[in-house]
């Protein structure tokens, strides 16, 4: 798990030789690989109170950027994070069957606390 999270941790400032990877699969595969100029942003008036949470990002690379990877490396994450909870679980009640790290005074009362859960 340790692992998992440094490599997402990694990719994520990894985007410029992700980027050059998919320009260059992308030119072999005859696809695009400019984002198009928008002819206009729309842009809110903002008061003086106002938080930049409404701001929309003029450079299309920039809101790919965000919108896609960034979310996609954060659900990523998220997923990784949630589904090994339940083997942590069960590594955490389980863990006394195969003792690599614990003492002769841990053994005992986790051998009790499994006990007395089941």
């Amino acid at each position: 798990m340790i692992k998992l999270m440094s490599a997402f941790r990694n990719n994520s400032n990894e985007y410029e030789n992700a980027k050059e990877t998919a320009v260059s699969l992308a030119q072999q595969w005859g696809v695009q690989t400019t984002f198009g100029k928008d002819k206009q942003v729309p842009k809110a008036k903002m008061q003086f109170d106002e938080l930049c949470e409404d701001s929309r990002f003029t450079d299309p690379e920039v809101r790919f950027k965000v919108s896609v990877v960034f979310r996609t490396l954060d659900i990523l994450f998220n997923q990784a994070i949630h589904r090994s909870r339940g083997m942590r679980v069960v590594v955490e009640k389980f863990g006394i069957l195969q003792p690599r790290e614990l003492t002769d005074d841990e053994l005992l009362p986790r051998a009790t606390k499994l006990q007395l859960h089941y």
